[in-house]
């Protein structure tokens, strides 16, 4: 889940029941970037609050993480921030 306040996002997410899991890897790409870049590695919460740049989309998407990989990737969200 996405929401938004002027330039600032907050996402949540539901936990991963995997009893080995050590956080998320949380990934976001801007509305013009052909990449995802890797913006917090082994988060260890399920929310997160990302400060970005208005009049652009965003689209994040979330990944477990263990001792040993990362699980699928999460749905992609894409959120609108504007002024």
């Amino acid at each position: 889940v996405a929401t938004k306040n002027n330039n600032v996002v907050n996402l949540s997410w539901n936990a991963n029941n995997e009893s080995d899991v050590t956080g998320y890897n949380i990934y976001r790409r801007a509305q013009n970037d052909s990449e995802f870049e890797l913006i917090i590695e082994n988060h260890g919460s399920t929310e997160y609050v990302d400060t970005v740049s208005v009049n652009q989309d965003y689209t994040y998407k979330i990944a477990a993480k263990d001792s040993q990989d990362i699980s699928y990737f999460s749905a992609l969200v894409v959120v609108s921030v504007s002024n």
